[in-house]
């Protein structure tokens, strides 16, 4: 009986040794996201063809490709857990396709990044960021829009918070961009 009073006392400390109020966190970490080709694999675009559009007022945009910029880029996400300081850093691929208007100062941008798969577009004076797996892979009845007298199939269509709209589907990339503020459309040539 001795003993066991003996054994209860010294182990009540070792008990309560492991109690604590503090959030049990994981450790920093890193992430490596460089297989950027299954987000790559969402768009059409090459990075040096020619892109053509017509506006709302009749003029034809060509713009030209000026190839990839590939790039690696690093960000911190810090733990879901309010409690804990914890960051884990991601290292991802960057690709950036810029098409630029000959005639004029128009481009076109349209960056992937492999992060989360966002995808960011600013042309016609709007700006989209937007998850790349919103571009559809399936065809289906009711998915099709009539452009210049020509059907799309399994398009996506985006709205940003400044009203703009953004028309997109994967066999053939930008189909239409229309400002709210200004009216201008652009809309894909056939």
């Amino acid at each position: 009986m001795r003993l066991t009073r003996i054994i209860i006392l010294f182990s009540i400390p070792f008990l309560f040794a492991n109690c604590s109020d503090e959030p049990s966190c994981p450790d920093a970490s890193k992430e490596y996201l460089y297989n950027i080709q299954e987000v790559r694999n969402r768009i059409p675009y090459l990075g040096n063809e020619k892109l053509s559009y017509n506006t709302n007022n009749n003029e034809a945009l060509n713009f030209v490709g000026s190839g990839i910029r590939k790039y690696f880029s690093i960000s911190k996400k810090r733990d879901p857990n309010p409690d804990c300081n914890v960051y884990t850093t991601l290292h991802y691929e960057v690709l950036e396709f810029i098409y630029y208007n000959l005639l004029n100062s128009d481009s076109l941008f349209l960056q992937l990044e492999r992060k989360n798969g966002t995808c960011t577009f600013i042309g016609n004076e709007s700006i989209f960021y937007f998850d790349v797996y919103v571009i559809k892979d399936r065809t289906t009845k009711n998915d099709s829009i009539q452009i210049n007298n020509k059907w799309f199939y399994n398009h996506s269509t985006l709205i940003n918070q400044q009203f703009d709209t953004l028309v997109i589907n994967k066999e053939n990339g930008i189909l239409k961009s229309v400002n709210y503020s200004t009216g201008k459309q652009l809309t894909i040539k056939n």
